[in-house]
């Protein structure tokens, strides 16, 4: 099946914003709800400065950074699912529906987020969507496969290694390493981009 053709109108920025807002849409709207909170706290804590209230002023000051903290961390999110979308339609424009790459991407919303954009820009959005109900997916999975099993594992180093740069995790020394299993950042010499290079999606338990 050919590629589908996406965003063919608009200036070439006007289509990449449009693919990345597209590419993450929870972590986005997570972004623009921090910043609403963040404001409102900072909005507050200045008010209580100025009514002399100091101590209420730090503590709704502190809330305020720890939600622009979170805005920072769901757009640096959202830049990690860009970069695996483009990714995931390298690997699909060079060897077309490949369950293997979607099974790597099945673990979390945005994760099957970008990976049905990379799909539908590819020609293979039904089969992509058939595919994740298979696996028992539904829209309503909000939360990724590992911190519903164990909501601890969301401050697991390799959950956030993981989260903010896909396809490697953190080695013994804390420098980046092969995951384990199916490795979606296995790509070689492969610019997203262009299509450039060979891209290898490696299964690390067979060698295959």
């Amino acid at each position: 099946m050919s590629p589908v053709p996406a965003d063919s109108g608009g200036p070439p920025w006007a289509r990449r914003a449009s693919r990345y807002l597209r590419a993450a849409p929870f972590p986005h709207l997570s972004t623009v709800l921090a910043l609403c909170a963040a404001g409102f706290f900072g909005g507050a804590g200045y008010e209580a400065f100025e009514r002399g209230l100091a101590a209420g002023g730090f503590l709704l000051s502190a809330m305020a950074t720890g939600w622009l903290t979170a805005a920072g961390l769901c757009q640096a999110d959202a830049a990690s699912r860009y970069r695996e979308y483009r990714r995931v339609k390298a690997i699909l424009l060079r060897r077309g529906f490949c369950r293997r790459t979607l099974r790597v991407m099945s673990g979390s919303r945005c994760r099957r987020d970008a990976a049905l954009l990379a799909a539908g820009e590819t020609g293979h959005r039904g089969r992509a969507i058939r595919f994740f109900r298979e696996l028992g997916y539904r829209r309503r999975h909000l939360v990724p496969d590992a911190v519903a099993s164990d909501p601890l594992y969301l401050f697991d180093r390799r959950f956030l290694h993981t989260t903010f740069v896909p396809g490697k995790r953190p080695g013994r020394h804390g420098r980046a390493g092969r995951a384990p299993g199916v490795a979606l950042g296995a790509v070689s010499g492969l610019d997203a981009a262009t299509g450039r290079g060979e891209a290898v999606v490696k299964d690390a338990s067979t060698g295959q």
